[in-house]
């Protein structure tokens, strides 16, 4: 890794396993790292995002918490 503030194209490969564009795209979503994507289309990853471990992580579907909903009365709405 270099000084950037954002993985260059090989870190992005060594990470991803892959050269080829749509599949980092597919590998980083999976992995649930966060990306953006340059105007060419790379996604570019932030290095802090691989550094600090729960920064720039997305939340997996399977962690969503349902909410119990109560009704008005009871939470002391007027």
């Amino acid at each position: 890794m270099n000084n950037s503030i954002f993985l260059d194209k090989e870190d992005v490969v060594k990470l991803t396993g892959t050269k080829v564009r749509k599949l980092q795209i597919e590998h980083l979503f999976k992995s649930n790292i966060s990306f953006q994507l340059d105007r060419n289309g790379y996604p570019q990853v932030l290095t802090q995002t691989l550094l600090q471990p729960n920064v720039g992580k997305r939340a997996s579907s399977t962690s969503k918490e349902r909410v119990k909903s109560i009704p008005l009365i009871e939470a002391g709405v007027k």
